[in-house]
C-alpha cells in the first residue's frame, strides 16, 4: 500500500478529516496522480497532480470543503 493510502487509512481510522484528489480523466501521463489533503494545526498536502497551479487550486478548494464538512466531486 502506498504511503498516501496508509495516511488516508489512518485519518479514517481516527475519524480525522482528509481528502484524496485523483486524476481520473485527462492526459494519460497524469491519470492516477493523487494529492492527499489533511487540515489541522499543521495542514498537510502530500503527493501531486503534476501541475503546480492545479495542486494549489485543488488544495485550496479541498480545505474549504473540509472546513464546511462537505463531500464533493469537482471537475477541473
Amino acid at each position: 500500500m502506498s504511503a498516501l493510502y496508509e495516511d488516508l487509512a489512518a485519518a479514517i481510522r481516527t475519524e480525522q478529516p482528509a481528502a484524496l484528489a485523483t486524476v481520473f480523466e485527462g492526459p494519460e501521463e497524469l491519470l492516477g496522480s493523487k494529492l492527499l489533503i489533511r487540515p489541522g494545526a499543521v495542514p498537510e498536502v502530500r503527493g501531486t497532480l503534476h501541475d503546480d497551479g492545479l495542486d494549489r487550486v485543488v488544495a485550496r478548494d479541498v480545505f474549504g470543503e473540509l472546513a464546511a464538512g462537505l463531500t464533493v466531486t469537482r471537475p477541473y
